[in-house]
């Protein structure tokens, strides 16, 4: 700031002219816009060093979080508004304080976002907007790092003036603010508004950990604003991922425990390279695997997952959403043939007790009495993953050899 090209006297006189009550940015001479000083929220924001990360302030307003973003050492800063007025104030007050921050145009419903960054912040924004899991989406997409929301919930004032005119004592209301609820306001009508959609924190971390994979842990805090919350989710983040996919019985639990067994040798062969530094889970249990950074991760993928949730196809899988997550990717699917898939099927339902396995086992069973359906599949799987740029590498799982085999195989066993 002590470089800056502008005299106390033009400083002094653009705060005299221009309106910039919304937040406080300090400027050089001590002098600072008018806004209330969000420094206690800028600490739950970011950590005290950001280390040269990439920052993306989404509905920025004046940029005041891009400025705390620079001073605690951030690399590449963006804060986005749609408004145009706004965007003027924000970069004539960054090129006063001398931050190299970049302030650009953006409707978050209607525009991409300007890449991917380490943290993406979105301050009371999204109850504001007409659909915001669809914004959600696309924040989402644009974190490598950290997601930071500031939601407002069913305490939000408006909302708990909403709530009492429909006839809710104050008590049920306060029962729902601990269920993962979304509150939908009454646009465009006293007293909603400006703010369409209300988000409890259990909705939000179920969005987040449920409805998308690739956060390892959701933390919510109390905003300084009384009805708001601070939503913080950590990203996954894997060195090396390597997925075992198969249908059910075709071995995969076998192989991932041989190949994680030290001294067998079997894990170099699959990439797995001291096994003592990778963990193994599988998709089912995904959501509760609370790990944000993985050297290397194994995971046990059944293709049969789109068949019993009956998903409109693989790729609207969550748990897929992992491979975002990893710097390398290698996916090995296993295959053996139609008769040995059936008789391993039929020797777990004579064990399985718990009824959701045993129903799956059955669906998989009825789908494996058509080997047309069975070869479905497995090319399904085939163009998702030529979709996503990996290959089908093919391993035969009929013995312990584990060899691994050409596309041939898969006509040779699965003829039924």
């Amino acid at each position: 700031m002590a470089g800056t090209r502008y005299s106390r006297e033009d400083i002094v006189r653009y705060l005299e002219t221009a309106r910039l009550s919304y937040q406080r940015i300090e400027l050089p001479y001590g002098l600072a816009t008018p806004g209330p000083d969000r420094r206690p929220t800028a600490d739950v924001v970011f950590p005290a060093e950001l280390g040269g990360q990439s920052v993306l302030d989404v509905g920025c307003f004046l940029g005041y979080f891009c400025h705390e973003a620079k001073r605690r050492g951030a690399g590449e800063v963006v804060g986005l508004d749609s408004n145009p007025e706004r965007l003027g104030h924000a970069r004539r007050l960054a090129d006063m304080a001398g931050h190299d921050i970049a302030f650009r145009a953006c409707d978050v419903e209607t525009d991409e976002l300007p890449g991917r960054f380490d943290i993406v912040v979105a301050l009371n924004l999204l109850h504001h907007l007409r659909d915001p899991l669809a914004a959600l989406a696309k924040l989402i997409r644009a974190c490598r790092r950290q997601l930071v929301l500031e939601i407002a919930g069913l305490s939000d004032g408006s909302m708990r003036r909403y709530l009492k005119e429909l006839g809710l004592r104050r008590r049920k209301r306060r029962v729902l603010e601990d269920l993962p609820l979304i509150g939908v306001g009454r646009d465009g009508a006293s007293p909603l508004r400006e703010r369409r959609f209300f988000f409890t924190p259990r909705a939000m971390e179920n969005i987040l950990t449920q409805h998308h994979r690739i956060f390892a842990s959701v933390r919510a805090t109390p905003s300084p604003k009384k009805g708001r919350t601070f939503v913080i989710a950590e990203r996954r983040r894997i060195e090396r991922l390597v997925l075992f996919a198969g249908p059910s019985g075709v071995g995969k639990s076998r192989l991932m425990q041989a190949t994680m067994r030290p001294g067998t040798g079997l894990g170099a062969r699959f990439g797995i390279t001291e096994p003592s530094a990778w963990k193994a889970v599988q998709a089912v249990d995904l959501a509760s695997e609370r790990e944000a950074v993985s050297h290397g991760l194994v995971l046990h993928y059944d293709l049969l997952r789109s068949v019993v949730a009956n998903y409109p196809s693989i790729a609207h899988d969550e748990a897929l959403e992992l491979l975002d997550c990893a710097g390398a990717t290698v996916v090995y699917t296993l295959v053996c043939p139609l008769p040995v898939l059936r008789e391993r099927v039929r020797e777990r339902l004579r064990v399985e007790r718990g009824p959701g396995s045993i129903r799956n086992l059955e669906v998989a069973l009825r789908l494996y009495e058509d080997p047309a359906r069975v070869r479905r599949v497995y090319e399904a799987w085939g163009d998702y993953l030529a979709a996503r740029g990996l290959a089908l590498e093919l391993v035969d799982t009929s013995t312990d050899a584990y060899e691994l085999r050409d596309r041939g195989i898969l006509g040779e066993y699965l003829n039924g």
